[in-house]
């Protein structure tokens, strides 16, 4: 395996840290990961890693205001959710795209990077999608008492602390493990507050890509997650009623796997039990997909 850093060219020209992840042969296929709210690229490099030693290649890349992709003398208050969609994710899938020709290109969306990889124009060229813990964040969707804090966070906290400020403190408030531009805070609570989310026609943002999908999708739900309830998880797939949804749910305590909640999958406890699941989900569709050799074998 082979790992380098990048810089990956935005359309409108900001620069964003990607780390791609090569297998020592050449790959069957190439995955992009769009990370979770202030979740810096690093985190996911454990599962990368991993990927890339089952023969897939992968890119890592931190949002704009996020991790190594530092604003510098940009006012992280100008910066939006919908940035990081329709121009980093974009960019992302550009960038492999540009690198592994016709290899098979699928998208893991961690929570909000599930819920934006459908902002990006280039999202129709994917293979395949999936997503951990992916889900529209409203607090209907919540159960009782969870939907209370929820709404104080939609409400008041957010709101509250991004007010006037370049980052959001969210490592402070345990959000998240780095500090965010203020600005995707914001938008996150604004359309948080209105059912459907970025979905909602008050925002009049451009979502007819994900209505039109139809690759294959697999979708996991942990029983444990405070942060993705079933029911915001299920809201979310209904958004893509084309793509062909294999769902995963994971009972955390009858599994035997522990504790997993939010960010769980990712860790490297994971790696015998959950992580295998991904490159065998990838590797036999490109098998269904390319269909048998010369000998009859897939």
């Amino acid at each position: 395996m082979t790992v380098e850093e990048i810089r990956i060219k935005c359309s409108d020209g900001f620069l964003l840290a990607g780390t791609i992840f090569k297998p020592e042969k050449p790959p069957a296929g190439a995955v992009v990961i769009a990370s979770a709210m202030g979740v810096p690229k690093k985190f996911y490099h454990p599962f990368a890693g991993f990927l890339s030693g089952n023969g897939i290649a992968v890119l890592t890349f931190d949002y704009r205001g996020v991790g190594e992709s530092e604003l510098k003398e940009m006012d992280g208050a100008g910066v939006t959710l919908h940035d990081w969609g329709r121009l980093d994710i974009d960019a992302a899938i550009r960038e492999s795209s540009a690198r592994f020709g016709k290899l098979p290109l699928f998208l893991l969306g961690h929570s909000c990077g599930g819920q934006l990889f459908g902002l990006a124009p280039s999202s129709t060229e994917l293979s395949g999608v999936i997503f951990i813990s992916a889900q529209i964040p409203n607090w209907r969707l919540w159960p009782f008492p969870y939907n209370l804090g929820m709404l104080v966070m939609w409400y008041v906290l957010i709101p509250a602390l991004s007010f006037g400020r370049s980052t959001f403190p969210a490592r402070r408030f345990g959000i998240s493990s780095v500090d965010v531009p203020s600005g995707t805070t914001t938008q996150w609570a604004r359309w948080a507050r209105r059912p459907g989310y970025l979905f909602n026609d008050k925002f009049k943002i451009d979502t007819s890509r994900y209505h039109k999908f139809s690759f294959p999708l697999l979708a996991w739900i942990f029983d444990d997650d405070i942060y993705a309830p079933e029911k915001s998880v299920r809201a979310l797939l209904s958004r893509m009623p084309g793509a062909d949804i294999e769902i995963k749910k994971i009972n955390s305590h009858s599994s035997g796997l522990g504790s997993i909640g939010h960010f769980g999958f990712f860790r490297e406890k994971m790696r015998d039990k959950l992580w295998p699941e991904i490159p065998g989900w990838i590797l036999t569709l490109k098998k269904i997909t390319d269909g048998p050799d010369s000998a009859g074998n897939f």
